[in-house]
């Protein structure tokens, strides 16, 4: 899998970032970068938050985890 500048993030989370503003990751890279996600993608040029979203309510199992840019940092 292609990394990023850093060599810890997927290159295609940071072209969803630039493409779209944010990018579903997945559970694995959620986990494995933690609480390093948001300053590896703030060195990255990307200022993001974190979110998850629970979807056991919705007759459905699982959650999201989601980063998304913070307004006006999309490249």
């Amino acid at each position: 899998m292609k990394k990023s500048k850093t060599g810890r993030v997927p290159a295609w989370v940071l072209s969803h970032l630039k493409r779209y503003g944010n990018c579903a990751i997945g559970r694995k890279i959620a986990k494995e970068l933690g609480d390093e996600l948001l300053p590896l993608l703030r060195e990255e040029g990307y200022d993001c938050e974190f979110l998850t979203i629970d979807h056991s309510g919705e007759g459905k199992s699982g959650t999201t985890y989601l980063v998304r840019c913070l307004c006006g940092n999309i490249r």
